[in-house]
């Protein structure tokens, strides 16, 4: 189990409690979504960021069906704000720039580092 997974781990029932508190159903669309084939894949799952909650609340949901060791991609605006960032970078997020975010090898580099 990676470091950031037992942070993860340590908020998630209070996370979900504060979700299931706030809101009656909660909707996820797309493909069917099997956990014991994305923990043996590099498989990268994106919010559509309707707001900064999306990172929280597909945590949420991939930590209930079992999935461990998650990563997240967040702006360096967010990972690199002095009291949120480091809480992002504890949960397993790593930062992307904005700037360089269509830049096919820094995607290609950044893909590769989020998976250690």
């Amino acid at each position: 189990m990676k470091h950031y997974d037992r942070n993860v781990k340590s908020v998630a029932q209070g996370v979900h409690n504060f979700f299931y508190g706030l809101y009656n159903t909660i909707n996820v669309s797309g493909p069917f979504i099997d956990p014991k084939v994305l923990q043996n894949s590099g498989l990268m799952i994106t919010c559509s960021h309707r707001s900064h909650y999306d990172y929280f609340l597909l945590g949420m949901l991939m930590h209930d069906m079992g999935v461990n060791n998650m990563r997240f991609a967040a702006g360096d605006n967010l990972t690199n704000l002095p009291i949120i960032g480091p809480k992002f970078k504890a949960f397993g997020s790593f930062p992307i720039k904005r700037s360089s975010s269509l830049n096919r090898s820094y995607i290609i580099n950044l893909s590769n580092r989020s998976l250690v």
